[in-house]
C-alpha cells in the first residue's frame, strides 16, 4: 500500500510491525473489526503531512481504476472524463508554458554575452595574478542558511544551494542542509552559487590559467564547478577512479544566466591514452583516471584542476597530467563569476577548496 513513494517506503522500514501488531491484539472483536483498527493503525503510522498526499494518490488511482473498467466496459462514464479532461489540460498548460519559455529565451539569447562578443570589445587591461589561500571571508562566501524553494512545475522537488563555510584554512562545501528525511514529500536539488567574491574583478573572458586545490572524498556524487556562467567541469570520484566530464554545448533558456547543457547519454567515445596511468580520454566523454594505476597521487588530499582559457577553448586538466577536457564556448553571461554546487543524494556528501591561484595568460 505503500509502495509508490520511496521515502515514506524507507520510513516504514525502521518500524516494529510486530511490537505495533502484539499493542493492537484482536481480543474480543470481530475480524472486520480487528481489520479496521488495523487499517487504521497502519495508517497513523504515516506522518501527519503525508496522509493527505497518500490519500490524493488513492483518490487519483482509483479515478483511473474506474476509467479503465469503463472503457473496457464499453461505456463512458464519469471516472473516463474527469481522466481525459485533467489530461488535456494539463497537454494545453505544458504547451503553453513551452511556447512562453521559448518566447523569452529568444530575447534573452539577443542580450546574453558571448565570448566572441567579450573579445571584440575588450581594451587594454592589467593582467591580474592572484594566490588565494582560502582564508577570508572577504573573498569566499559562506551560505551558512541555504534558501529552500518550491517550484510549481516541481511538486515533488525542492530546491536549495549547498552549505559553505570557512574553516581551518579551506572552504567546506557540504550537503548537510539536505532534507528529504525530513520533508516527506520532496527531495533536494542542489543548484549551483557564487563562491567567490572576486573583489579584484577578475575577468574570466580574458585569456586565463585558474588551478584550484580541491579535496573530493570518494562518493557517487558529482562537483559542479561553474566559470562565468558559462563553461561547467563535473568532477567525481566512483568505483576507483576520477571522473572529469564537461557539456557538449549550452543554450539559451528562459531564465537569464541559466544555460541548458546538452547531455552525454550515448555518446561515450573514450579510448586509453595512457596505459600505465589507466587513462581513458574522448572528446565527448571526458577522462577517467585510474586511481590504483597513479600510486604517486594521493587522492585523498587536495587535487589539483587547472581550467585555462584561449580564445574560445576551454580546458580542464588534472594533476599536471598532460591530458585535457577542452570545449570550445560561446555564451558567458558573467564574466567575474566562479561558482559551486555538490550533487548530493544524502547529508554526508562534502568538499573542501584549500586554494586558487588565477593569472591572466
Amino acid at each position: 500500500m505503500f509502495g509508490y513513494d520511496e521515502a515514506v517506503g524507507n520510513y516504514l522500514k525502521t518500524i516494529n510491525f510486530g511490537q505495533q501488531l502484539k499493542n493492537l491484539g484482536q481480543g474480543k472483536m470481530s475480524f472486520d473489526s480487528y481489520l479496521t483498527s488495523l487499517s487504521h493503525n497502519l495508517l497513523s503510522l504515516i506522518p501527519q503531512e503525508k496522509q493527505q498526499a497518500y490519500f490524493s494518490h488513492m483518490q487519483n488511482q482509483y479515478m483511473m481504476e474506474g476509467a479503465l473498467n469503463e472503457l473496457k466496459s464499453g461505456q463512458i462514464g464519469a471516472n473516463t472524463l474527469q481522466l481525459t479532461s485533467g489530461i488535456l489540460q494539463g497537454l494545453k498548460d505544458a504547451k503553453e508554458e513551452k511556447i512562453r519559455n521559448e518566447t523569452i529565451a529568444k530575447k534573452l539569447e539577443i542580450i546574453t554575452p558571448t565570448i566572441s562578443k567579450l573579445a571584440a570589445s575588450h581594451k587594454d587591461h592589467k593582467k591580474l595574478k592572484i594566490i588565494d589561500e582560502v582564508e577570508s571571508n572577504l573573498n569566499w562566501i559562506e551560505n551558512k542558511n541555504p534558501i529552500v524553494l518550491d517550484r510549481p512545475n516541481y511538486p515533488t522537488l525542492q530546491f536549495t544551494s549547498n552549505y559553505t563555510a570557512l574553516q581551518n584554512g579551506y572552504l567546506l562545501v557540504s550537503s548537510q542542509n539536505y532534507f528529504s528525511g525530513l520533508d516527506w514529500e520532496k527531495k533536494a536539488v542542489f543548484e549551483p552559487i557564487r563562491i567567490y567574491r572576486n573583489p579584484e574583478k577578475f575577468d574570466f573572458s580574458e585569456d586565463f590559467r585558474m588551478d584550484i586545490y580541491i579535496r573530493i572524498p570518494k562518493s557517487q556524487t558529482r562537483l559542479e564547478l561553474e566559470i562565468g556562467k558559462g563553461f561547467k567541469i563535473f568532477v567525481q570520484r566512483a568505483n576507483g577512479q576520477l571522473i572529469i566530464t564537461t557539456p557538449l554545448e549550452y543554450s539559451v533558456t528562459e531564465k537569464y544566466g541559466n544555460l541548458k547543457e546538452k547531455e552525454h547519454r550515448g555518446l561515450y567515445d573514450g579510448r586509453r591514452v595512457d596505459a600505465d596511468r589507466g587513462i581513458f580520454l574522448g572528446a565527448k566523454s571526458g577522462m577517467t583516471i585510474t586511481e590504483r594505476k597513479n600510486a604517486d597521487i594521493d587522492f585523498e588530499q587536495p587535487l589539483k584542476l587547472t581550467i585555462t582559457k584561449k580564445e574560445a577553448t576551454f580546458s580542464c586538466a588534472f594533476n599536471d597530467l598532460p591530458y585535457a577536457v577542452t570545449r570550445k564556448i560561446n555564451y558567458f553571461p558573467d564574466k567575474y563569476y566562479i561558482g559551486i554546487a555538490l550533487k548530493a543524494p544524502d547529508k554526508k556528501t562534502f568538499v573542501e577548496i584549500h586554494k586558487l591561484e588565477l593569472a591572466h595568460l
